[in-house]
């Protein structure tokens, strides 16, 4: 008589109860993983809820300094006919030109505009490098540099809410990489090869600094995939760049009808100064890696923290070169990830490199640290590249499974930090020396007064203006024998502003004095501009107003600085 079937654990084949017992072991062993995965990506939202959270008064203080309000002023100038001007290379032309376009918006509504300028470009930048990393490796690769981008320390934070530093080079940086890694995972298309090399020749003309972080970048990865690529991806790379250069000449043209003309500040020591550039960058990596503010002390502590952030992302990479590939990976994948990691890994080493032979870490103060901010974005892109983090969890080796766990457990603890540091970030520290005092504000006593046309130094100008919300207008001045080479006593225009707005007018004017920067004395000279029919003080500003304008007795001869 037959026997009857087994059921249950004893009737399943060897091989299923085996099979069984190490899906089991495995889920066992990967759950500290998984927990130390959700441990990261909720320290990554909590610091992106703080930094969100700050925005509005981290906004406030972003525009409390001229060097972020000015762009909007400049524009004013040259859409009211009142050029010529100069431009420092770091001002964004492409900003300029938008601002221009909202100068016949209703005042209320363009300052709104302008003040978000700042971040929606960073947002725009961002959601392009972020797709770039999921063409290039993967959904889970993008995920991971998209949380990395959601944890901005302080110091590159407040770069980004300005539309006057840089801004304009991080969203062109991830426009190339955008493009290069689509024309190698995908047909290339003409009409993106001719609008990508449009912005980026604006964004030539407006910041240099894409030269070396984007461009030469670009050409680099081109270059080295040249014999991976097919014609028409290769056509595409040469329409884009001619389109590039053709949008360069179309945009100095236009400037020079507006009369705008571009000065590129170049730091005085250059290669005499490397030294104290790779202090400079040391000093900001650590600033970067551990919520630090420009001008902290490197303590041991930070020092260290650094390190540790720097060794758990080491030996991610390390142990993670183990892993085989995702199955199914082609060849245009490979091509596209390549392409993804030779540029963003030239974009950083190119602009480090470029920091410290021009010698910009050795000029004016640690502030100078922000040239260095575009490195941020190239190590979050580089996530991306991780071999580990483009696995399922099943795939790791204990080895690398144990290094990723490490790596998410230190960038928890870094996520955590720049939270609490950005939540307890004194935004008025940015510009605590360039504004106008609190406890001496001139801008009351100016509207009390009924005073609607003036002069002052440049850090005091276009924050008083920005404030006043049209109701007066301010321009900047230089004093000093020095550097006006005038009469003794005497101010000249502000080489960095429209020309046209220093033309005598028939009517008041004032002066608000010192001029900041060591210049000026508390009084005007009264052997130039004569005796002022009323004084006025604000804390330690003195305003002296004229029943002239004042302009009409300005030095002619210009200065760059004071």
């Amino acid at each position: 008589m037959p026997n009857p079937p087994q059921t249950g654990v004893a009737a399943l084949p060897r091989t299923n109860i085996a099979g069984a017992s190490r899906r089991t072991a495995r889920a066992r062993r990967l759950r500290p993983w998984q927990a130390t995965a959700v441990l990261a990506a909720v320290a990554a939202v909590a610091s992106g809820v703080v930094m969100l959270v700050r925005l509005p008064a981290l906004m406030e203080a972003v525009y409390r300094s001229s060097d972020s309000s000015d762009i909007s002023f400049i524009a004013q100038g040259l859409a009211t006919g009142h050029g010529p001007m100069l431009l420092p290379t770091q001002t964004s032309i492409a900003v300029v030109w938008f601002d221009e376009l909202l100068h016949w918006v209703p005042l209320s509504i363009r300052m709104g505009v302008e003040y978000w300028i700042g971040p929606v470009l960073s947002v725009i930048a961002a959601v392009v490098l972020v797709r770039a990393a999921r063409i290039a490796a993967g959904r889970r690769a993008a995920l991971c540099v998209g949380c990395a981008l959601a944890v901005l320390p302080p110091v590159v934070l407040w770069t980004l809410l300005s539309p006057d530093n840089h801004i304009t080079t991080y969203v062109g940086a991830a426009l190339l990489c955008w493009h290069l890694v689509r024309d190698l995972a995908a047909r290339p298309r003409g009409v993106r090869s001719v609008l990508v090399g449009c912005a980026i020749g604006v964004f030539v003309v407006s910041d240099p600094q894409i030269i070396v972080f984007g461009l030469i970048p670009w050409a680099i990865a081109t270059v080295s995939l040249r014999r991976c690529m097919t014609r028409l991806q290769l056509l595409s790379a040469l329409r884009t760049a001619l389109t590039a250069v053709a949008a360069v000449g179309f945009a100095l043209a236009i400037m020079r009808i507006q009369g705008i003309g571009i000065v590129n500040i170049v730091p005085p020591g250059g290669t005499s100064e490397m030294g104290a550039s790779v202090v400079m960058t040391a000093r900001t990596a650590v600033w970067m890696l551990t919520g630090g503010w420009y001008g902290d002390v490197v303590t041991a502590v930070s020092a260290a923290f650094s390190v540790l952030v720097v060794g758990a992302l080491a030996g991610l990479v390390v142990f993670g070169r183990e892993q085989r590939r995702p199955a199914g990976e082609g060849g245009s994948g490979r091509a596209a990830l390549q392409a993804y990691v030779t540029f963003w890994s030239a974009a950083a080493v190119c602009l480090v490199a470029a920091f410290i032979v021009l010698g910009y870490g050795a000029i004016g103060s640690s502030l100078n640290g922000h040239y260095l901010v575009g490195c941020y974005f190239a190590l979050a892109a580089l996530l991306a590249a991780v071999p580990t983090l483009r696995l399922t969890p099943a795939h790791l080796s204990r080895r690398a499974a144990a290094a990723a766990a490490t790596a998410l457990v230190v960038f928890a603890a870094y996520a955590a930090n720049d939270a609490a540091r950005t939540a307890s970030l004194d935004a008025a520290q940015y510009t605590a020396q360039m504004q106008s005092l609190p406890d001496g504000d001139p801008l009351p006593v100016l509207l009390a007064h009924h005073l609607q046309r003036g002069y002052a130094g440049y850090w005091v100008t276009y924050d008083v203006d920005w404030r006043a919300r049209g109701q007066l207008s301010i321009w900047p001045v230089l004093a000093g024998d020095g550097v006006c080479r005038g009469p003794a006593g005497s101010l000249c225009p502000y080489r960095f502003a429209p020309q046209g707005e220093y033309v005598p007018a028939r009517s008041a004017t004032f002066l608000i004095t010192p001029m900041g920067a060591g210049c000026g004395a508390s009084q005007p000279s009264a052997a130039v501009f004569g005796t002022p029919t009323a004084v006025y003080q604000a804390g330690p500003y003195t305003i002296s107003v004229y029943d002239y304008d004042v302009a009409s007795r300005f030095a002619v001869t210009k200065g760059m600085f004071c």
